[in-house]
């Protein structure tokens, strides 16, 4: 027998693998930010489909997406991600 929390977190697990399986097929598809660092400039960021205020930090590579974390929207992305430069 699965409880609600287990249940939910299969939900969110599925809705993760949903987002990134879209996201590898349309790698420009998410939101660039502006980060100041070089290796991160070119880091997207996309909702995950049925919990949006939960984000996939990912970067376009030659043959699909680098994902680098996925990480609640409320979180210092900057700090996080160590570009508090």
């Amino acid at each position: 027998m699965v409880n609600a929390t287990t249940e939910i977190a299969l939900r969110f697990l599925a809705a993760v693998d949903s987002t990134i399986t879209l996201i590898a097929r349309q790698p420009y598809m998410g939101v660039r930010s502006e980060y100041l660092r070089d290796p991160l400039m070119e880091t997207r960021f996309q909702p995950v489909s049925g919990f949006q205020k939960h984000l996939i930090l990912y970067r376009p590579i030659e043959n699909g997406i680098e994902v680098l974390r996925v990480i609640h929207g409320a979180r210092d992305l900057h700090v996080v991600l160590g570009d508090d430069a």
